[in-house]
């Protein structure tokens, strides 16, 4: 208002919009009629594009109720009928740019050679073998002096910078200590790594493979051991895997430095190897399988104990499968977020927990 009155450009937009409105005639909503509305009367406050409300307009009764209740554009009311705002309104929403989606996560896939590997005729230990560029990453799950689970670990590096699935790679085991890990909160300044023997992987193809461990010592008082043994990649499900593989070594990040989850997958079949540590600051490890149905994986059978609890031979010369024993001590779950990043939900033992998991590149 100006004067008690209305400013000459308003008075002449109100003319305008009523000589455009008496020209355009009656038609079913239409982004073109909205369009002539638009420019004819609302674009001289609001511009254009729109900004000052018509732009997150939620509908024409929307528009209505501001052209009732807001003093400047109660003047402009009795031009528009219900029909000419959902034009309008049907103009504004083409405008309107679409969020942009979400951008594309690609999977941080390891190698080749990455999965679970083992000797069929010593079934109840293996390694897990995580391959980037020319480096494989090994954890191997086997047993103490006493037959308790314990677990080393390598970065094996493969001759001449090989990055494929032939070659033999070498490097040193080493033997991890750590802290407590269930019902706590991880302390990762407590890790600490002693070498214990060296390990060398000989590949002849992406399935097969000689593997030998050297000077590797179980226990206070045991003898070091050499051996050389066949492995193969085990078999899990003849299936394809049906969108993401999650194969892969998994942790908690720098902040949990020092455990991790070993996940193979064959099909819709999982395989989990999960190295942490005992109350007494011992490497342990457990197994579990679970099933994937879109990003979730869950147990596999009726009954959802599906972490076990594994004892076997003690470490020596050779390795019988037959004292190898396990029991269900809980319940493992993953649910993935995206392709590299997931959370690992637990009860082990009584004892509950959720651990946010992102694959460990290198």
């Amino acid at each position: 208002m100006q004067n008690g009155t209305y400013s000459m450009k308003r008075l002449w937009t109100v003319v305008i919009a009523a000589a455009a409105l008496a020209c355009v005639s009656a038609m079913a909503q239409s982004v073109s009629h909205g369009n002539t509305l638009y420019h004819s009367v609302c674009v001289s406050c609001h511009g254009d594009p729109p900004s000052g409300g018509p732009e997150t307009a939620a509908s024409a009764a929307a528009i209505r109720v501001a052209l009732q209740t807001v003093p400047t554009m109660r003047p402009f009311n009795g031009l528009f009928s219900d029909a000419d705002l959902a034009d309008i309104f049907a103009y504004l929403q083409s405008i309107r740019q679409a969020p942009p989606p979400p951008p594309v996560v690609t999977a941080n896939t390891p190698g080749a050679l990455s999965g679970l590997f083992y000797n069929s005729l010593e079934s109840g230990w293996g390694v897990h073998l995580t391959q980037r560029g020319s480096n494989v990453f090994a954890a191997w799950y086997t047993y103490d002096g006493s037959g308790n689970p314990k677990w080393y670990v390598s970065t094996c590096a493969m001759a001449g910078g090989a990055t494929g699935t032939t070659g033999t790679c070498s490097g040193q085991l080493f033997e991890v200590s750590g802290p407590r890990f269930f019902g706590v909160l991880f302390d990762t300044r407590l890790v600490t790594a002693v070498p214990n023997g060296t390990l060398q992987i000989a590949f002849s193809n992406a399935d097969n493979a000689q593997m030998t461990y050297t000077g590797v010592v179980a226990g206070t008082g045991a003898t070091a051991q050499t051996r050389t043994v066949s492995i193969v990649r085990q078999p899990l499900s003849p299936a394809a895997v049906p969108d993401v593989n999650y194969t892969d070594i998994w942790w908690g990040g720098p902040s949990e430095s020092g455990w991790g989850i070993a996940i193979t997958q064959q099909g819709t079949t999982v395989f989990l190897a999960w190295y942490v540590y005992d109350s007494n600051a011992k490497p342990t490890w457990f197994v579990a399988l679970c099933t994937i149905n879109g990003t979730q994986c869950t147990a596999s059978t009726s009954s959802v104990n599906n972490v076990l609890a594994v004892h076997g031979p003690a470490f020596g010369p050779t390795f019988n499968s037959s004292v190898v024993t396990s029991a269900a001590v809980g319940s493992v779950s993953v649910n993935f977020t995206d392709p590299n990043n997931g959370v690992l939900n637990y009860t082990v033992n009584g004892v509950n927990g959720t651990k946010q998991i992102t694959r460990q590149v290198f």
